[in-house]
């Protein structure tokens, strides 16, 4: 199988070399995992924003492109100061998307088409709206120390309480907010409205097992747990990040500039994680059944990302996400880089661990600037070559909505701005850190006003559609049945992911001087 492209060609070679039989696999490690952002796949209502009647009203796509696990971003009841990752309610859904009943019937609606479906999951804060965070402020037990609180450790020359560290949210500015009613300061890693969780308090565990068993009994195959290096922090909470020194960053208020040695990884995260696999592994084995643990962990040291694997023992995450696949494929994209992303993941991955990839920054991952959609990062002349190695690499693959019809980034006015990281960056900066471009609505159709998406009039879709839906029959519609089409490849190589030699049988990357300058060949065995 070959794809070219203006900037690179490869070469695989797959089920040629099988002999004999191979190991048997579970089901996370054959699938195809489809990241769904609710807000943006289906609207059932007319309101502008999708909704989870919407997702139900489209599983027949998944079936027809060869998808076998739909993952949702946040579906929890939020006020969506972060779009749903600001969470008032664990065990609820927003009625933006919906009931719990619409939940129930979805999850049904996929089993019955043979899919599985993973939620997010996202420990490490809650909303300052949830019920928890109100008693806290109030010092109502057991809630009293279910987030971080400090004492101000002084007042500055206006009488304004001083934070106990320089500790900076992800969002930009300080990762510290005064409650006055509690006379106190409150650790936020990201937006003021998301306080920071207190992992060290055994009950705020407990809370966490019983919602992630509320979600198992609802059908839930499996969890993906979001931004989990943030989980814990030293416990001596004035202690100092250094500077970054990474060359470029200038602005003391940005993320970037401390090196985060106090805040990320840290011993009591991974040992919460662990005790959660634990407790999915326990359920598995009641029902019958694997329930997945997939960790989300940008991190730049690879060893500190690969222990989110665990031990062989004492295993953590099924997979942690290939991140590094998307750092390496920067800038020109040529063979060489693509040989590095591959064997970067596999040389540093655990003996017993299971491989994975993500083409495209998966929406939640911040801080990373360059997380646009395949076709807007290299050119849609590379989506296919793309989507051939995720899905026929070993190890389970991983697609971004949109991707099988090689949706691009839309461009988003300042005034159109929603991402609350774009807005922290002002009119000037927004372009360089929002993700609004990658999560505008999925294009359905080629039909006017809001390519299948939604019934809402004209410019009141929660983003806008990218006009090439009309223009460049970048759709659904027009893509199906199209020999050469995006969805068309997509399809043909998930079914040939299907077969259990590709899923199961080794890789060889031939050597750089064994190939031309524009030439990497695979070779699946």
């Amino acid at each position: 199988m070959r794809s070219v492209s203006s900037c690179f060609s490869f070469v695989f070679a797959c089920g040629l070399l099988v002999t004999g039989t191979t190991a048997q696999v579970d089901w996370w490690q054959s699938t195809v995992l489809y990241q769904i952002y609710p807000r943006s796949f289906m609207d059932s209502n007319g309101d502008g924003i999708g909704d989870l009647n919407g997702i139900a009203s489209q599983l027949d796509h998944f079936v027809e492109i060869g998808v076998g696990t739909i993952w949702l971003s946040p579906i929890y009841k939020s006020p969506m100061a972060d779009f749903g990752y600001d969470i008032s309610n664990f065990t609820d859904v927003d009625p933006l998307f919906g009931t719990l009943e619409d939940f129930d019937n979805l999850v049904a609606e996929a089993k019955a088409r043979g899919l599985r479906v993973v939620l997010d999951f996202v420990p490490n804060h809650s909303s300052d709206e949830h019920d928890w965070f109100v008693r806290s402020v109030a010092r109502e037990d057991p809630y009293t120390d279910y987030y971080v609180w400090h004492d101000a450790i002084g007042t500055d020359d206006e009488g304004n309480p001083i934070p106990p560290s320089n500790w900076l949210s992800v969002f930009r500015f300080s990762a510290w907010e005064w409650n006055e009613e509690r006379q106190q300061f409150y650790l936020h890693q990201f937006l003021t409205k998301q306080p920071d969780l207190n992992f060290f308090n055994e009950a705020v565990i407990k809370e966490f097992d019983d919602i992630i068993l509320f979600w198992l009994d609802r059908g839930v195959d499996g969890l993906r747990c979001d931004a989990v290096k943030h989980m814990a922090e030293v416990q001596d909470l004035t202690m100092n990040e250094p500077p970054s020194g990474i060359d470029g960053v200038t602005d003391p208020t940005d993320y970037a500039f401390l090196d985060h040695i106090y805040t990320t990884n840290q011993d009591k995260t991974y040992e919460v994680l662990r005790h959660w696999r634990q407790l999915l592994d326990d359920y598995s084995a009641f029902n019958g059944e694997t329930k997945v643990m997939i960790t989300e962990v940008y991190e730049g040291d690879v060893d500190k990302l690969m222990a989110y694997y665990g031990t062989e023992d004492e295993p953590i995450a099924h997979f942690t996400f290939n991140f590094k696949f998307i750092d390496y494929l920067t800038g020109d994209l040529t063979a060489g880089k693509v040989r590095d992303a591959i064997a970067n993941w596999l040389d540093n991955m655990p003996s017993w661990g299971w491989a994975n990839w993500v083409p495209c920054c998966t929406n939640e991952q911040i801080g990373n600037h360059d997380n646009h959609r395949v076709a807007s990062r290299f050119g849609s002349e590379v989506i296919d070559a793309i989507n051939m190695l995720v899905q026929l690499l070993p190890g389970t693959a991983v697609t971004y909505y949109g991707e099988e019809i090689g949706m691009e980034d839309t461009f988003i006015t300042w005034e159109q701005t929603q991402d609350p990281f774009g807005c922290n960056f002002g009119p000037e900066g927004y372009m360089n850190v929002s993700r609004d471009p990658e999560r505008t609505p999925m294009q359905w159709t080629g039909e006017r006003p809001n390519a299948g998406f939604s019934a809402a009039p004209d410019g009141a879709t929660w983003l806008p559609v990218n006009e090439n839906s009309y223009e460049l029959d970048l759709n659904v519609a027009a893509q199906r049945g199209v020999p050469g089409s995006h969805m068309s490849v997509y399809g043909t190589l998930t079914a040939l992911r299907n077969e259990n030699a590709v899923i199961q049988t080794g890789l060889l990357l031939v050597p750089e001087e064994l190939n031309d300058e524009f030439i990497l060949t695979l070779i699946r065995y």
